[in-house]
């Protein structure tokens, strides 16, 4: 009698604090379940929202981008549009090696694109950072940045004459009175059939790789 009696106080005891897992083990699952499937179901709107904004923001433009004499990180001479425009898909940010806020940012984007891109990266599509402050950002203090955020082949650092920089950075849309009001902005090209967007340079690395995988397949 008394090993019944305590038989039915457990029982007891776990059907008030514990009734799913006495009842209802299927409930339980099932809920579990739901929970994950309502994850998911909000990661891929807040997916579609964020696409969406990325979207709006994007601007088709038309440049014309000129062929001027400059720098790389390793302080060899390159045309711009002839070396690393000509025939194919870039995306071109502002950056200069001195700033510590917006730069680092988007300089970790674009290291982030570039594994994103995985095998066509180098291939397809190429990353371009051009300085807005050429006196200070000499080819060294670029490959250090560009050693800093693991730049592989196919992404260029650029820097060169003052008065040829400015020129550049008129063409592109990208010029401001001072270094430190620079636009945060990404441009994103297939320069063989001529198609340009603008987008805000802090959008997210998947954000970025998307347009330039569009750009690709155009």
């Amino acid at each position: 009698k008394m090993k019944k009696a305590f038989n039915y106080i457990v029982v007891l005891f776990f059907f008030m604090f514990f009734p799913g897992l006495l009842f209802y083990p299927g409930e339980v699952i099932s809920h579990s379940r739901k929970q994950e499937q309502a994850k998911k179901e909000t990661d891929n709107t807040n997916k579609a929202i964020q696409d969406k904004e990325i979207q709006k923001e994007e601007k088709e433009i038309r440049i014309s981008i000129p062929d001027l004499l400059l720098l790389n990180q390793e302080g060899e001479k390159i045309r711009f549009y002839s070396d690393l425009v000509k025939d194919k898909v870039v995306a071109i940010n502002f950056i200069f090696t001195t700033c510590t806020t917006a730069c680092p940012l988007l300089s970790a984007t674009f290291s982030n694109v570039q594994e994103l891109m995985g095998d066509r990266f180098g291939r397809d599509v190429y990353l371009i950072s051009v300085s807005v402050d050429p006196v200070t950002d000499n080819p060294e203090r670029l490959k250090a940045m560009a050693t800093k955020f693991r730049a592989r082949p196919g992404w260029t650092f650029v820097t060169g004459d003052s008065q040829e920089i400015s020129k550049l950075l008129r063409a592109l849309g990208a010029s401001s009175l001072r270094k430190k009001d620079h636009t945060p902005l990404v441009l994103i090209g297939n320069d063989t059939r001529g198609t340009w967007t603008r987008i805000n340079g802090f959008a997210q690395s998947v954000q970025i790789e998307r347009v330039i995988d569009g750009m690709i397949k155009r």
